[in-house]
């Protein structure tokens, strides 16, 4: 069954967990709501088709959820939130944010990429980050010109709350290794930062060269481990 839109009205509501077809989900009058997860694990949508049905944006979801304290979910409900654009430079502050976990996120096409750059500039306080990354071979590094990030444009975020960092089937993309510089380098309370490789589109020797660039890095943080593998 595929739900054509969900609309949750709940003033008492602390927790919503959603896994199931959905083009839309809207949060209404929802002052409580500390956790919500959103997963579609029966369907693939492609980029064309979401931005055809959803229509909604990261701002208003932040505006209806000023409680937030967890937030999961996956590429599907991603494109949903940006279909409409994503603000660089954002005026709102999710200060109650501090868990993030994302699944099939594709860094290589911007739109999932500036999604993700955009709740962490407004996260100050998130403390634990989660990305199962996903490598589609119709976006990774076709175009470099129009598909990497300029992390100048990001030079004014700070976390000064993250404690552990975790992306999950790296290989070392431009992308990838863009969100992972910008999280070591702007974090002066990162803990850890475990980076489990991609087993079939990463090497061994790949895998020294990533992890050789990462270490070089100048840190705020004094006591940040890179575990890789």
């Amino acid at each position: 069954m595929i739900y054509e839109s969900l609309e949750i009205q709940a003033p008492r509501l602390h927790y919503f967990k959603f896994r199931s077809k959905v083009k839309c989900v809207y949060f209404k009058n929802t002052p409580l709501l500390k956790k919500v997860v959103i997963f579609n694990d029966s369907h693939i949508q492609t980029e064309e088709e979401s931005a055809l049905q959803m229509e909604s944006n990261l701002i208003e979801l932040f505006r209806s959820l000023p409680a937030l304290r967890v937030l999961h979910f996956d590429n599907h409900f991603i494109q949903f939130l940006a279909a409409s654009g994503v603000l660089k430079r954002p005026s709102l502050t999710a200060v109650h944010l501090n868990s993030l976990k994302l699944r099939r996120i594709c860094l290589e096409k911007m739109r999932e990429m500036s999604c993700v750059l955009f709740i962490v500039r407004i996260s100050p306080n998130l403390e634990d980050i989660i990305i199962r990354l996903f490598n589609s071979t119709g976006a990774a590094d076709l175009n470099p010109s129009l598909e990497s990030l300029d992390v100048e444009e990001y030079s004014d975020v700070k976390l000064d709350q993250p404690r552990r960092v975790k992306l999950e089937g790296f290989t070392g993309t431009r992308n990838q290794m863009a969100l992972a510089k910008l999280l070591l380098t702007k974090s002066p309370g990162l803990m850890k930062m475990i980076i489990k490789p991609n087993a079939e589109g990463c090497d061994e020797r790949q895998g020294f060269l990533i992890l050789k660039e990462l270490i070089r890095l100048q840190r705020p943080s004094t006591v940040a481990e890179i575990i890789y593998g």
